[in-house]
């Protein structure tokens, strides 16, 4: 939805035919969720902010309404905890925290990490665990990790 700052919409008109879309399906409000990865996307709060501004400064032009803000899906690696440490995340409303594994491997300490953003004060969300292929076989990782408060996004 933010334009040129991930895999998603490359520029502003796109975003908008996306938005148009979107409200065409009776959808009224959208939270952008960019990705935030190291070496990938090195997404920060002011470049999704600009991102933003950009897409409301277009949708204000166009007179199309609809409730448009972003917090970011957080890939749990060092840039993830360099933003956690500097506490600069973005959270969606009531201060969930939408985060991914590594396709690869479960972080290894990743218990440790939800529960530091629990302390923090954020709620977690583990972003489509159902495409985690190490937790195949460790039908019961789910469980645990939903057990401690952590939702699951699918």
């Amino acid at each position: 939805m933010l334009p040129g700052i991930d895999d998603g919409s490359p520029d502003v008109d796109t975003s908008i035919e996306l938005i148009q879309r979107m409200k065409s399906w009776g959808i009224t409000r959208i939270i952008a969720t960019p990705h935030v990865t190291q070496a990938s996307f090195e997404n920060t709060p002011d470049t999704m902010a600009n991102a933003l501004t950009a897409v409301k400064d277009e949708l204000k032009k166009r007179n199309i309404e609809i409730d448009i803000t972003h917090s970011a899906e957080y890939r749990i690696d060092e840039l993830f905890l360099s933003h956690l440490n500097d506490d600069i995340l973005v959270p969606m409303p009531n201060n969930y925290l939408l985060v991914e594994n590594s396709f690869i491997q479960e972080p290894w300490n990743l218990d440790q990490i939800l529960f530091d953003l629990k302390v923090k004060g954020y709620k977690p969300i583990l972003a489509h665990p159902e495409r985690y292929m190490y937790y195949y076989n460790k039908k019961d990782r789910y469980n645990t990790i939903h057990s401690t408060g952590t939702k699951l996004q699918l």
